[in-house]
């Protein structure tokens, strides 16, 4: 069986914008979906969840940075402080 391919490519600025007014749903429960892109901006105007059944894991081959209305900072930063109290560095590849 062969599965339909959608192409949306931008005008002239390369750009495509879409607007949507009504609640939507993506279900892909028996497969996997798989993005590569370049950069991502997720803006939540009021709350964002992240939900997984199984396990949830970040990846970076820079730092992950951290902030909230008090505090701003890294994980490479916390966990160095948490080093410094107890020495262990279990967590250190």
């Amino acid at each position: 069986m062969e599965a339909p391919e959608i192409e949306i490519s931008g005008g002239e600025s390369g750009a495509v914008e879409i607007k949507n007014e009504a609640d939507l749903t993506f279900s892909s429960a028996e497969k996997k979906v798989e993005a590569e892109i370049k950069e991502v901006l997720i803006k939540a105007l009021e709350s964002y969840s992240l939900e997984a059944a199984e396990e949830i894991s970040l990846k970076t081959e820079s730092n992950i940075e951290l902030e909230d209305a008090t505090y701003r900072t890294t994980l490479s930063s916390i966990l160095s402080r948490l080093e410094a109290l107890d020495g262990n560095s279990s967590a250190r590849k």
